[in-house]
Parts: structure tokens; C-alpha cells; sequence
């Protein structure tokens, strides 16, 4: 969804969702134009400010 997302909204399909894929190799453009720019939001994150003990909760000392 996220891939989705990040596609529409920078409006690589320029006429939204009632844009028709009709080859494989326009599929293919749509998904590398989304991933390429999933990946750049994913670079530019700042981890050390995620708190995953808060968003996966505690886990079982024993194992």
C-alpha cells in the first residue's frame, strides 16, 4: 500500500486510478518509479528516533 501510496501521490500516474496498464513492461516503469522513491523516503529516514521498545511492547525474558 505504501508503494501505492508513494506512486499516486507523486504523480507518476498522471490521470490516478483510472490509469489502464496495459503492458508489461509499463507495469514494470510504474513499480520501479515506486520503489525508487519508497527506497529514497527509506534512505532519508532518521532510526535512532523510532522507538521500537514502545512499538513492539516487552518480550518474554525467557525466551
Amino acid at each position: 500500500l505504501k508503494l501505492s501510496k508513494t506512486i499516486m501521490e507523486n504523480g507518476e500516474l498522471a490521470s490516478g486510478l483510472n490509469t489502464v496498464i496495459e503492458t508489461k513492461t509499463q507495469l514494470q516503469d510504474v513499480l520501479r518509479i515506486g520503489i525508487d522513491k519508497l527506497l529514497d523516503e527509506t534512505a532519508q529516514m532518521d532510526y535512532t528516533k523510532i522507538d521500537f521498545n514502545d512499538i513492539l511492547g516487552e518480550t518474554d525474558k525467557n525466551g
